[in-house]
């Protein structure tokens, strides 16, 4: 396997770079003076990172609030308060459903593309390796 760039056959795949989460990097692609160490730490390394699976932290909290806000505001404000908080359980489920279907159909080609992703330990190129 040589890289699309410069042709070099130091290649090693994108998920072997991460875990090691160090990168050999030339010197020429550091910034700074010349003494910049060989290593980039977290930098390289972070770019190869896998695709992140949608999730949301707030959607369960949002909807929580969205039926106490339906059973609250119903009390003070009639079918107003209601249809408000109703709009707000609304707009969670639909967050929810849009990731979901992202983390169905989107996500695995994303995913089997960063599997098969290489980076050029001379010039740092990211590409995908085809079998």
């Amino acid at each position: 396997m040589r890289c699309e760039k410069c042709g070099s056959a130091r290649v090693q795949l994108a998920p072997y770079v991460y875990r090691r989460g160090r990168q050999h990097v030339p010197r020429r692609l550091l910034p700074g003076p010349v003494q910049a160490p060989a290593y980039a730490a977290a930098g390289t390394a972070a770019r190869l990172a896998s695709p992140p699976r949608m999730r949301s932290p707030l959607l369960p909290f949002l909807g929580f609030i969205a039926v106490a806000l339906m059973l609250g505001l119903s009390a003070y404000f009639g079918w107003i308060g209601a249809a408000l908080a109703g709009l707000l359980l609304v707009g969670t489920l639909a967050m929810l459903a849009a990731n979901s279907v992202y983390n169905r159909t989107a996500y695995p080609d994303a995913y089997r593309r960063w599997k098969n992703s290489c980076m050029c330990l001379d010039c740092g190129h990211v590409f995908e390796h085809r079998h």
